[in-house]
């Protein structure tokens, strides 16, 4: 039986074999004899892209199973193998242009699981259908033949299309999803409270407290201080001149110096790791027009030496950077992963900029997957932290999680735990206590989910977001909230936080009292003194009181 078995499965090679002679030897004949026998060739088959395709479909059959079997790391993402097939623009491919309209509907589907829809402009599905259409424009207007031209198969195609025009129509999507993902992750309230206290603040610039306007001054000479150092510079060391800048960028942004902020980004985008001599003109002349720099004679010789090995350690890492890494990530790569938040000192408005300009395919999917890479990368901790609020809720309302007011008894789930919902920003200032940090000046948020604020009143709990942040975080109501209006809460040992906590908090502080008087708001009395916001000051009181 088995002889037999083998026999047949010969002699059906044999067949297949001999079958496919035959049609090399009628397709020899017909051109010897010029024969018009139109012989039929499957160039699918020849190129191996049917042999492709059938690998990819078993993968994802395989994929589907092991998810079936609930096995680890299974999932229905797209593998390397699907996006070569998938790149042949026909059957299920949509081609290039294709695979970047799946990698924003990937984002905005992840989105969707966070936050429903809420445009008023437009529904979900128009902005989808939109997408697509597109797509099908790209597939209808862009043939590819296997084997010879043929034109019965051109003219059921349309003319080519303009890719910069498709490209064009993918720009107004592209910029409402970057803006979506930036509000549901909390990176849109931080900008608001911010824009908020820097409007009052120019505004009212010499309404400041006396610490303010001494940080805001010392702000406006270093980075000036910075910028002029760069007349010592020559131009080949351009590692050192983008050095400087940013340093001066980070000054002006820490004390919200408006102006040479964008000033000097504008600077550091004309940057090149080869081509430094633009972007160092440009930071002069932002220095020129915001007052200029005249260096202090009195200065001490300790404060010369010590900006002289600042800068030699400066022009030594400059160097180092020059000779190992001479063309990666310039400015333009940079701005291709700022959008969201800032990256790398370049502003989100460079990577909008960005995307307004852009002009080719290529580029414009290179924006595409930096915000999927970054917002894929956020939405998914935000998951996360969905699911950690649920699990708090439950332990909050069991017998384990519950505590009498000023126990210390550990929670396993505390205010310190990372936890996300849906929320809506209220107007209530108050001080919050989370677990690591001191008092901080906050808002009160309510979830939107009704459930979810039916649980967290069930357990006297309230969500707040510090002022300055893009996080929310889950308070006892009782024990770690504290009006704001005007209550002094005890000293705290700053010893016990991060110098950087403090610096933050300080910053924190003045933003609020910025909003505040912009919305004529009495002010409310600071929480931390202010000598306990120096480390220094702190350590002079205990030498005195001992």
């Amino acid at each position: 039986a088995e002889q037999g078995r083998r026999s047949g499965r010969l002699a059906s090679s044999s067949v297949s074999e001999l079958s496919m002679v035959q049609k090399e030897i009628d397709t020899v004949k017909a051109e010897i004899n010029g024969s018009n026998a139109k012989v039929e060739v499957n160039y699918r088959d020849l190129t191996g892209l049917d042999m492709l395709n059938e690998l990819e479909r078993s993968a994802k059959r395989k994929t589907r199973e092991l998810t079936k079997l609930g096995a680890d790391g299974a999932g229905n993402e797209l593998q390397p193998q699907d996006i070569c097939g998938y790149l042949w623009n026909g059957g299920r491919g949509q081609g290039a242009l294709g695979l970047v309209v799946d990698s924003m509907l990937e984002t905005e589907e992840h989105c969707e699981d966070l936050v429903p829809w809420d445009r008023t402009d437009m529904t979900r599905d128009e902005w989808i259908a939109n997408l697509k259409e597109i797509v099908s424009t790209w597939k209808r207007g862009n043939l590819l033949i296997l084997g010879p031209d043929k034109d019965e198969e051109k003219e059921h195609h349309e003319t080519p299309v303009n890719v910069s025009q498709l490209v064009t129509q993918l720009k107004r999507p592209l910029l409402q999803l970057e803006e979506r993902v930036f509000t549901i992750t909390g990176y849109a309230m931080k900008e608001q409270a911010l824009d908020e206290a820097e409007r009052y603040a120019d505004a009212h610039e010499g309404d400041d407290e006396d610490s303010d306007k001494d940080e805001r001054a010392k702000a406006e000479l270093g980075w000036k201080k910075k910028i002029y150092s760069l007349t010592n510079i020559p131009v080949r060391k351009a590692a050192i001149i983008r050095d400087v800048i940013i340093a001066a960028i980070t000054i002006a942004r820490k004390a919200h110096l408006h102006g040479p902020l964008e000033d000097l980004r504008a600077a550091l985008t004309e940057h090149r790791p080869t081509a430094a001599n633009t972007a160092k003109i440009m930071a002069l002349e932002a220095l020129e027009r915001h007052g200029g720099y005249t260096p202090d004679e009195d200065e001490s010789d300790d404060e010369d030496e010590d900006a002289m090995e600042i800068d030699n350690e400066a022009e030594d890492e400059g160097e180092k950077a020059m000779k190992t890494v001479e063309t990666l990530l310039c400015d333009d790569a940079n701005r291709i992963f700022a959008s969201i938040k800032e990256e790398d000192n370049t502003a989100r408005d460079e990577w909008i900029e960005g995307v307004k300009a852009c002009k080719q395919l290529p580029v414009f999917a290179a924006f595409v997957e930096g915000l999927a890479f970054k917002g894929d990368t956020l939405l998914l901790e935000m998951q996360n932290d969905r699911a950690n609020l649920d699990a708090a809720l439950k332990y909050w309302d069991s017998a384990a999680g519950k505590k009498s007011r000023g126990s210390t008894k550990k929670l396993k789930y505390d205010s310190s735990s990372p936890v996300w919902t849906d929320y809506e920003l209220t107007q209530e200032f108050v001080w919050a206590k989370v677990e690591g940090y001191p008092w901080w000046p906050s808002r009160v948020c309510v979830a939107k989910d009704k459930d979810v604020a039916q649980q967290l009143e069930a357990v006297r709990r309230k969500l707040i977001s510090f002022v300055g942040m893009e996080d929310i975080s889950c308070v006892d109501a009782e024990d770690e909230i504290r009006p704001y209006g005007g209550e002094t809460s005890p000293m705290e040992d700053p010893t016990v936080y991060p110098e950087k906590t403090m610096e933050e908090l300080k910053r924190s502080l003045t933003m609020v009292r910025r909003i505040l008087k912009g919305r004529g708001v009495i002010q409310a009395t600071p929480m931390v003194q202010k000598k306990s916001l120096s480390r220094m000051d702190y350590l002079e009181e205990e030498k005195k009181s001992a």
